[in-house]
């Protein structure tokens, strides 16, 4: 039903944004829609991505650091939490993703300046978040 009810929404873009220190997802739980997910730094995490509901979903250059399993231990295990019944592709990251969803063959339709990780992590650092007007 929820298929049916969603039809590819939410359509949502993530870029170019620090997550650190989350108890919980960064950058987030998908579920139904289409999300396009790049040049994002994630760090001191436990989860990254849960892959559930129909969601597709494409990771691109996002960049990991610090991850911790459920026990607190240094693990980048947490870096896709799938369900199974998503649709998912990575492409740069700077992590493996072990992954259970099949991979999705979706690009979005807009043109997007992607970076590599490690220059996506050089970049964010410097530029999200609140800044000082000059």
């Amino acid at each position: 039903a929820a298929k049916a009810e969603y039809k590819g929404y939410p359509r949502m873009t993530i870029a170019n944004n620090v997550f650190s220190n989350l108890d919980v997802r960064g950058p987030g739980l998908f579920r139904q829609g289409q999300f396009d997910v790049f040049n994002n730094s994630i760090d001191k995490f436990h989860l990254g991505f849960t892959a559930t509901g129909n969601a597709t979903i494409l990771s691109q250059a996002n960049y990991f650091s610090n991850g911790v399993d459920v026990s607190n231990k240094a693990s980048n295990s947490g870096v896709l939490d799938d369900y199974g019944d998503a649709h998912f592709k990575d492409i740069g990251s700077n992590v493996s993703f072990t992954q259970k969803s099949p991979v999705t063959a979706w690009t979005p339709s807009y043109n997007r300046d992607v970076k590599t990780a490690e220059a996506a992590r050089a970049y964010d650092l410097a530029n999200a978040g609140a800044q000082v007007v000059k």
